[in-house]
């Protein structure tokens, strides 16, 4: 009988560790969703790959023709 009520007072410690775990891991993951949906905000409010190479192109050629124009 004594046995029973050890192994029934371990196995609710355990219960209760696994539950906090549990709780630590659904709080990293929402930390971590926060984290990815901050990521794609960043990304999402930079210039298209085009449009940074046009702006790159336009002005390499202004500064050349200005060059040019003062040689």
């Amino acid at each position: 009988m004594v046995d029973d009520c050890n192994m029934s007072r371990e196995n609710r410690i355990m219960i209760n560790n696994i539950c906090k775990e549990i709780t630590e891991i659904k709080q990293g993951i929402s930390l971590l969703n926060t984290k990815v949906t901050e990521l794609f905000n960043h990304q999402s409010n930079r210039l298209p790959l085009w449009a940074t190479l046009f702006i790159t192109h336009l002005s390499s050629t202004v500064v050349g023709l200005l060059v040019f124009a003062i040689k």
